[in-house]
């Protein structure tokens, strides 16, 4: 059996988690720039993690929809059953890797809006 979708989705989740690094590294340089500046890269910032939340959301729903399809071939060997069942626990990571940064996003835009009224 062909259970290569589990290499597009393990390379889905690691885009993920890329686009996620390279965001978070975004905000932190932020701090070098003028206000305005910052600002403007912090919006950025958000927008990659959106697109790394948007990625691997999507990506999970299609390992799933393949995963499930899958899960009942005739043409499973033994050890594609355990590799099958060892990844149902996949999005899972993907999930809560999401909410970690949809909080970030929450605290980003928080913060955002607390140094807009300062000003």
């Amino acid at each position: 059996m062909n259970i290569t979708f589990l290499n597009f989705y393990m390379s889905s989740l690691r885009n993920m988690f890329l686009l996620s690094s390279i965001a978070i590294g975004l905000v932190g340089f932020s701090d070098r720039f003028s206000y305005k500046k910052r600002q403007l890269v912090k919006i950025f910032a958000i927008g990659v993690l959106l697109m790394a939340i948007l990625m691997g959301n999507t990506s999970t729903n299609i390992f799933k929809e393949i995963h499930l399809k899958n899960m009942n071939s005739d043409e499973l060997t033994p050890s594609d059953k355990i590799i099958l069942e060892q990844s149902r626990i996949f999005p899972l990571f993907a999930y809560t890797y999401s909410g970690v940064l949809a909080v970030l996003i929450v605290t980003l835009v928080l913060k955002m809006l607390k140094n807009l009224h300062k000003k």
